[in-house]
């Protein structure tokens, strides 16, 4: 566990390496997201809306159809 301190050095609390664990986990899996062309969900994947998914993976799937009728046409 590593100590929070302020600017004074005085204690604010604690965080312990599952706390530290846990935000590095989020933090690459938003990363991934980002990297693949979609925005990660603010929710669980099954008890998502499909607007919301189509909403956050619509840009990226309006790339690839794009690319593909790019494709085609060549």
């Amino acid at each position: 566990a590593l100590p929070v301190v302020d600017d004074e050095n005085r204690f604010l609390g604690m965080i312990t390496v599952d706390d530290a664990m846990e935000i590095l986990e989020d933090e690459a899996t938003e990363d991934a997201y980002r990297a693949g062309g979609s925005e990660p969900l603010e929710q669980p994947y099954l008890t998502a809306t499909v607007f919301d998914i189509a909403r956050k993976r619509g840009t990226w799937l309006l790339v690839l159809i794009n690319t593909a009728v790019l494709t085609i046409n060549v």
